[in-house]
């Protein structure tokens, strides 16, 4: 790989040996500046060249394994860290949704005790949702967002 090959093809043959699928090709490097030094000259041998090709098929196919392996784990691993930034919780009290992420923000406004809310970014007691920050936590200590399926589970309701 990586390799730049300048080469000569001769192809020789009668029209019987056409005929008889029987030609005669012969590959010659041929020197250039751009050539890697095995084009200098010298008869390629394709019986060499395949099995040079095998051997390095099983490495290169292991290493393309091994980053396609990297690949799916960053993959997941992505899919994972986004699913716990955008975590649902409901809201359990009196919750604030403010503009920014100090206490000292500006209110939007007040969210309705049972919505849920999606959670876009988490910085300890302090979350995200679409339109501002809010607590999980209250500085009383009372729960304000509740994560739904973490405390709460639903049953199925059977008659």
């Amino acid at each position: 790989m990586g390799h730049a090959c300048c080469v000569r093809v001769r192809v020789w043959a009668t029209i019987e040996q056409v005929d008889k699928h029987k030609v005669s090709i012969v590959i010659t490097g041929v020197p250039h500046p751009r050539a890697s030094p095995h084009s200098q000259a010298i008869a390629w041998d394709p019986a060499k060249l395949r099995e040079s090709r095998d051997a390095r098929q099983p490495a290169e196919r292991a290493q393309v394994k091994r980053r396609f392996d990297e690949l799916q784990v960053r993959r997941v691993d992505a899919i994972k860290q986004q699913r716990r930034e955008e975590e649902t919780f409901t809201v359990r009290s009196k919750a604030l949704l403010k503009r920014g992420e100090a206490l000292t923000s500006e209110v939007v406004r007040t969210l309705p005790v049972g919505a849920q809310v999606r959670v876009l970014e988490r910085r300890g007691n302090r979350v995200r949702l679409a339109d501002g920050w809010t607590s999980v936590v209250a500085s009383s200590g009372g729960m304000v967002l509740l994560e739904l399926g973490k405390y709460t589970s639903i049953q199925p309701l059977c008659l």
